[in-house]
């Protein structure tokens, strides 16, 4: 299935998500995904645009044993949880979450 390019913004923050979509990505993937950029544009409001590029790929036993990445980036200064956590979980996750 191939998704259109996508802009996905809120009017309460300034997080804007920029999403590139490739063929293996599903309906079902993609509304996954929208959650997530919904769920952290709840938590910021300075501006800042990211720009994500999605596929889907088989996972390894470490993601589906429930291994978590909250601060992926082992960041400390405060917040430790920042929108680069979630650009790491991103890449974490289409790499198999090694």
């Amino acid at each position: 299935m191939s998704l259109p390019t996508e802009t996905v913004t809120s009017a309460a923050s300034g997080l804007v998500f920029e999403n590139w979509y490739s063929d293996g990505v599903t309906e079902a993937y993609r509304q996954a995904i929208l959650t997530a950029e919904r769920d952290f544009q709840a938590h910021f409001t300075d501006p800042v645009k990211v720009a994500m590029s999605f596929d889907l790929k088989p996972m390894d036993l470490a993601f589906s044993a429930g291994n978590t990445y909250a601060n992926c980036d082992g960041s400390t200064t405060p917040p430790a949880m920042n929108v680069l956590d979630f650009n790491c979980f991103l890449n974490r996750f289409s790499a198999g979450c090694p």
